[in-house]
């Protein structure tokens, strides 16, 4: 719809915007493309991200500062860049004398009784704070 209104230059800010940014941007050439967080390009179509590593490697440090245990859970969705990114940052921040257990579940979104499974999967060996959005 932007597009048809004389737009040059579309913003997609969600990961799942990826393939139909790259199905957009191959209909339209002479429009440039920017995603969110994407690891995917094409000619007209870049990828940017925020410096969210940098509050993520501070989570990291204070979690490792509060830790009683040495150990952290890290719950993401997918493992894509942005989120990779988001627990080496995290690991980093923790220090080199803790562990960080990383579960990637392939979601977005909170499914009911999740953290049940997070607490028995990780077996009760990682201290647990809620919060962040991922």
């Amino acid at each position: 719809l932007v597009v048809s209104q004389g737009a040059k230059l579309v913003f997609a800010t969600s990961f799942g915007y990826l393939d139909p940014a790259l199905r957009v941007a191959a209909e339209f050439p002479g429009v440039n493309f920017e995603h969110a967080g994407g690891y995917k390009t094409a000619p007209n179509l870049a990828t940017y991200d925020a410096r969210y590593y940098e509050a993520r490697w501070l989570a990291g440090y204070l979690a490792g500062q509060a830790s009683m245990m040495g150990v952290a859970g890290y719950v993401a969705g997918f493992p894509v860049p942005e989120v990779v990114q988001g627990i080496n940052a995290f690991t980093l921040g923790m220090g080199a004398f803790f562990v960080v257990l990383a579960l990637v579940f392939g979601i977005w979104f909170l499914v009911p009784g999740l953290g049940l499974v997070v607490w028995a999967l990780f077996g009760g060996t990682a201290e647990g704070r809620r919060g962040g959005t991922q």
